[in-house]
């Protein structure tokens, strides 16, 4: 056998190795660059979720300060009005006008002056409570009628609510009836009807524009425990 073909397949095998590594090696390369790529994007992409939670953390400390300010301020207003009110053995708090002080208003604007005071307008609920509040009404004025936060205003005519939701139903035992009498008797259909309370310890209704007195009772956001 002679020399130069031996030498042809060494060069060759030579070749072929040194083909096989750079192909490796260009294959390791790129494995890298892409790797690096990935690294980078998830860098850029941890940097703007840092920068995300610091603004999240920013706010809540933003929302956290201003509550709390509410809060306390919420607070000092419940106190400030707190003195002037009358707890009934129900463990209630009423503002109740001053015996003879006469303040008739519209349920509309009864309830706005509640409600600028802390307060809402008077919720009896029960046979029980409407009872309290009548007799103290009778106290203070004769054949007193004074507003309660029931009303349809904002409902179906006809489909009264108390403040916070509750219904107050049309066949409820606390509404006035006799033979000649059967309430409420207010055509919801033309004007809004509102819910009122005499010293008969019944529920009556009347368009909201009538005047009647004012009762206020203190409002569950300033019942802390």
């Amino acid at each position: 056998m002679s020399k130069l073909p031996l030498l042809f397949v060494l060069a060759a095998t030579f070749l072929t190795a040194n083909a096989i590594s750079l192909e490796q090696i260009d294959s390791k390369l790129n494995s890298i660059v892409t790797e690096l790529a990935v690294l980078k994007k998830d860098q850029s992409e941890t940097k703007a979720e840092i920068s995300e939670t610091k603004q999240l953390v920013k706010d809540l400390k933003r929302d956290f300060q201003l509550a709390f300010s509410k809060q306390v301020s919420k607070r000092f207003e419940c106190d400030r009005i707190s003195s002037n009110l009358t707890t009934l053995s129900n463990g209630k708090k009423y503002w109740i006008p001053a015996q003879n002080a006469s303040i008739s208003l519209s349920w509309y604007k009864a309830k706005e002056m509640c409600e600028k005071n802390a307060m809402r307008l008077a919720s009896p609920k029960t046979s029980e409570e409407l009872e309290l509040l009548s007799q103290k009404a009778a106290s203070h004025f004769e054949d007193a009628a004074f507003w309660l936060s029931a009303s349809d205003v904002g409902q179906q005519p006809g489909d009264f609510h108390w403040h916070g939701g509750d219904v107050l139903p049309r066949n409820s035992h606390l509404w006035f009836y006799s033979s000649y009498v059967s309430e409420p008797d207010v055509n919801s259909q033309v004007t809004r009807a509102c819910v009122y309370a005499k010293p008969s310890a019944k529920l009556y209704d009347a368009p909201c524009g009538a005047s009647y007195l004012v009762f206020c009772q203190q409002d569950d956001a300033c019942i802390f425990d």
